[in-house]
């Protein structure tokens, strides 16, 4: 756990609406403190046999240039689930 750990249940269930809705997820510190992570799932109509992540130091990042940034790999995931 770390200081950005999310422990509330109401603002964990907020958070992953979110990802649901946006495909993808972030996480800002909340496992390791100092790093980030940018995951999202590699789906097909059937099932999710797959998922893909990328992390990384902190380093001066803001989360939304993060977010920036993640926005040209985070087609990754859906190219490989229209591919299967």
């Amino acid at each position: 756990m770390t200081p950005n750990t999310v422990t509330d249940r109401g603002e964990l269930d907020t958070r992953l609406e979110r990802i649901q809705e946006r495909g993808v997820a972030f996480d800002d510190g909340e496992r390791i403190n100092g790093f980030r992570c940018v995951a999202a799932s590699i789906k097909t109509e059937a099932e999710v046999p797959g998922a893909i992540s990328v992390s990384g130091q902190k380093s001066g990042s803001t989360t939304r240039r993060s977010e920036r940034r993640c926005r040209n790999w985070c087609g990754i995931p859906l190219e490989l689930s229209r591919s299967t």
